[in-house]
């Protein structure tokens, strides 16, 4: 059903060498198919599940399409919550579209720095998680929101939620400390499932499937959506059956809640991405920008005009 994962996972290894990717192997092997949420381990920098950040390509590897995004926005990371991840492979990929990305350091958030901005971002910390949200920031995130912005929410795997649940929670999305696996659909591991239950949204355009690069589960009430989940056979320990991976919300302002945050780091995005992953990314942004879907091949001249309607 999904296309073969042999080069994926041969590219995810390549900067593991030696003894070192003797002992990784072996270890992989020796694990049964349902093996239990490992351990946090300090050298898995983008916290995959893996050792180590994947090493790029060596030149002549294939490289997948990069897709032009629909015109240029504004994002705002925040880094003033103890966020470390780095998401400069997607943010580098904006600004070569025109988009202006800034980061805030260390200023408590208010609306007069969000209010610049199409898309604020919040990415994960270490394995403690992120500083929470004071009750005057979180108040002015929502007032971001009513005046149309944009927002990007993540955890991942093993991290604990506390922090950024003071954002989501309110939203209806509750981030959880698990680790989703699927012995049968993944992306070469069992614990990079292959998502192909997704909902009809402009995220999803262009989208039948994408890859969850260690990440954890949600739990989705109303206002927000379910996009993604896992199969029948994916699950984590607090979501069981068909766990929730990506959901969104719409009112005045938009947000996307992803598990996953590991195909923005530099040494995943574009080249260690399929397309469809690299579109899904991109959709994001355009939507949470408040701007049409990135246009895939597969999408008819028709369809695009209609994403134009005369003004």
């Amino acid at each position: 059903m999904f296309r073969s994962s042999r080069s994926r996972t041969f590219r995810k290894a390549r900067g593991i060498r030696g003894v070192w990717l003797a002992l990784v192997v072996v270890s992989l092997l020796a694990a049964p198919p349902a093996a239990a949420q490992p351990a946090p381990d300090p050298t898995d920098l983008d916290m995959d599940g893996i050792p180590g950040v994947a090493a790029s390509p060596s030149p002549g590897s294939e490289i997948p399409e990069v897709f032009a995004l629909t015109g240029p926005g504004s994002l705002l990371v925040d880094r003033s919550h103890s966020e470390t991840f780095n998401v400069s492979g997607f943010t580098s990929f904006l600004a070569s579209q025109g988009w202006t990305i800034a980061s805030n350091a260390s200023s408590p958030i208010t609306e007069a720095i969000l209010a610049p901005y199409d898309v604020f971002m919040v990415p994960v910390g270490g394995f403690s998680g992120i500083t929470p949200f004071t009750a005057a920031e979180v108040s002015a995130v929502n007032a971001y929101l009513s005046n149309g912005g944009g927002l990007w929410l993540f955890n991942e795997y093993s991290v604990n939620p506390a922090g950024i649940n003071t954002l989501s929670s309110a939203l209806g999305v509750t981030f959880h400390q698990d680790f989703i696996s699927d012995a049968t659909n993944n992306e070469g591991e069992v614990f990079w499932p292959t998502i192909h239950l997704l909902e009809s949204h402009p995220i999803t355009q262009g989208v039948t499937s994408y890859g969850y690069y260690g990440g954890c589960c949600l739990s989705v009430v109303s206002p927000a959506l379910i996009i993604g989940r896992g199969d029948d056979d994916a699950s984590s320990a607090d979501c069981p059956t068909f766990p929730a991976m990506l959901a969104a919300y719409e009112s005045s302002g938009r947000v996307v809640f992803s598990g996953d945050i590991t195909p923005l780091h530099s040494n995943y995005y574009p080249e260690n991405l399929r397309d469809e992953e690299e579109l899904l990314l991109q959709n994001i942004a355009n939507w949470l920008a408040q701007k049409p879907p990135t246009a895939a091949e597969s999408i008819s001249w028709g369809a695009i005009k209609m994403l134009y309607p005369p003004r």
